[in-house]
């Protein structure tokens, strides 16, 4: 089952190997020869110190990779092989035998190391992907307004929703996966042609979620009615959107991420169908109507289950 969030040890490691490179390798580097010289001041391969060689070399493989879990193997084995002395105050050698199976042993726990953390950066990759996108279009959903930056300015923000009303009927007529390929490529439609936008999210399966610096909001509304007007091509057979738009004013950048900031900009379009009109913009006013429209919707349930009075 995918998680509900995406913890902040997932995140952290995803970005550890562009993030903290340099610096593990740094400290890999330094804390090789570091550990050589541990073993030979406190007695050499005689006593348990020698196992330290292995937090550098597992390190090196888990947040860099093979290549360089392997390398770590290498030079641990080399300083701990033929480098060590088997007793630091009579300087007696390692047997060959000794020595050689050491560094082996050390080159494959960096391997095996490095091929552990590719397979679970693969796997989180995988759960962050489903995670802030649709797996069926890949577009980003509401869960990708969590990543995305946020900042104090209080400039003004045009939230747009996009709702498709016959993608029923476009479903019907060719298929989930014409569909499907009809809906993205609305999206990028709208992601390629609108200027200064914020985020262009999905929310179910026939609504879009637009955000953009304020401009001049005719002018963007115009240009999102003209983009969706023009008719979509799709298995040779030009389709066109029967659509319903809304559009609300937001303050401050922070209100943009809100997914409740949008329930405006949804009842506006609800509007616009309602209307006729391509499409309209939020008013006070609609809001108290829409929850008059919600409680009479639920007076019915209500008398039925005897909880008037």
């Amino acid at each position: 089952m995918l998680k509900n969030k995406i913890t902040k040890f997932e995140k952290d490691f995803l970005n550890m190997t562009t993030k903290y490179r340099y610096l593990v390798l740094v400290f890999i580097l330094l804390s090789l020869p570091l550990i050589y010289l541990v073993v030979l001041k406190t007695g050499g391969l005689k006593y348990s110190y020698s196992h330290l060689m292995y937090i550098p070399i597992v390190l090196a493989g888990f947040t860099v990779g093979k290549t360089w879990g392997i390398i770590a193997g290498i030079i641990g084995g080399l300083l701990l092989g033929p480098a060590m002395p088997l007793d630091p105050v009579t300087g007696e050698n390692q047997l060959f035998f000794n020595w050689f199976i050491r560094l082996i042993v050390f080159t494959v726990v960096g391997f095996l190391s490095g091929a552990f953390s590719v397979i679970l950066r693969r796997d989180l990759n995988k759960i962050v992907t489903l995670y802030s996108a649709n797996p069926e279009t890949m577009i980003p959903n509401t869960n990708s307004l969590e990543s995305l930056p946020i900042s104090d300015n209080n400039s003004s923000y045009l939230l747009v929703s996009i709702i498709i009303n016959n993608y029923l009927s476009i479903v019907e007529m060719l298929g989930n996966d014409s569909y499907l390929n009809v809906f993205k490529k609305i999206y990028i439609r709208l992601k390629t042609n609108i200027s200064k936008q914020e985020f262009i999210i999905q929310v179910g399966s026939n609504k879009l979620w637009f955000a953009c610096e304020f401009q001049n909001l005719d002018e963007v509304m115009d240009q999102i009615v003209k983009l969706l007007r023009d008719p979509i091509l799709e298995n040779e057979i030009p389709l066109y959107i029967d659509y319903s738009i809304g559009s609300t004013i937001v303050k401050g950048q922070y209100k943009s991420r809100k997914i409740s900031s949008f329930r405006q900009s949804d009842i506006a379009a609800h509007y616009a169908s309602k209307l006729g009109k391509p499409y309209e913009v939020f008013r006070p006013e609609y809001l108290i109507k829409h929850n008059d429209y919600k409680l009479l919707g639920s007076f019915s349930g209500a008398l039925a289950e005897n909880q008037t009075f």
